[in-house]
């Protein structure tokens, strides 16, 4: 699960009685990737902590699929990492299910980018 945050606020720490409520709900192991994000850092190291977690969860639990998950601009993250596989060539989760994402499904209108500058 990749947690909401404007790609600058929140951890894993907020999300914790969600990510709890959701794997009692669906019967799944549940975990929550604490991914880098701006200022300290510049996209895309956040979608390669993404892409290291789903590549550790495959090692880590072969065989089991994995499903990809996360609210607002967490959810950008999961989208971002779909695209990411299919680029590499690599298996896609068995799902990816965003929560509110934060999507750019065209490019007519300006938008800001990843650290506060509208474009």
């Amino acid at each position: 699960y990749f947690h909401g945050g404007g790609h600058w606020l929140f951890s894993p720490n907020m999300y914790r009685e969600f990510i709890g409520r959701l794997s009692a709900v669906t019967g799944a192991c549940v975990f929550a990737v604490d991914y880098r994000k701006p200022p300290l850092v510049k996209f895309p190291q956040g979608l390669e902590d993404a892409l290291a977690a789903v590549r550790w969860a495959r090692a880590e639990r072969p065989g089991v699929a994995i499903a990809v998950a996360g609210d607002s601009t967490g959810g950008n993250l999961a989208f971002a990492l779909i695209v990411k596989l299919a680029q590499l060539g690599e298996q896609q989760p068995v799902a990816c299910i965003g929560i509110s994402p934060l999507l750019r499904l065209d490019f007519r209108e300006f938008w800001w980018d990843y650290y506060g500058r509208f474009i």
